[in-house]
């Protein structure tokens, strides 16, 4: 018996399966604001998450208190967390799709294998 690889497609990583653990974990004040300080050091108008800090209105405190929320299922999203949590609430402002699998696109995933017995 062997295992055959192939690139899983994003929409089959979501399911309804309930999950057993549902421990969220919050990141520090310190790595907020580090990682705030580090987009600020790119200086580019184009960075996401200042981009959409400036759109939400939010100062530096804000953002500290209400994202960086680290939850088990976006294991396989490589954008910042305080990055994808502050686009999700641009979408929502915006009147965009409140379905986060509208805007998979947004997300920069890993790659995932998918593995079959064949």
């Amino acid at each position: 018996m062997s295992l055959k690889k192939k690139n899983a497609k994003i929409s089959e990583l979501f399911n309804e399966a309930p999950c057993d653990y549902h421990a969220v974990y919050k990141l520090s004040k310190f790595a907020i604001n580090q990682y705030i300080k580090y987009c600020r050091w790119q200086n580019s108008v184009l960075e996401p998450t200042l981009s959409a800090m400036y759109q939400l209105q939010l100062t530096d405190h804000e953002v500290v208190h209400n994202y960086g929320y680290i939850f088990p299922e976006q294991i396989y999203i490589e954008n910042h967390p305080i990055e994808w949590q502050l686009q999700v609430d641009l979408w929502l402002k915006n009147g965009k799709s409140k379905l986060v699998s509208d805007n998979l696109n947004y997300f920069k995933t890993e790659k995932v294998y998918c593995c079959s017995r064949k």
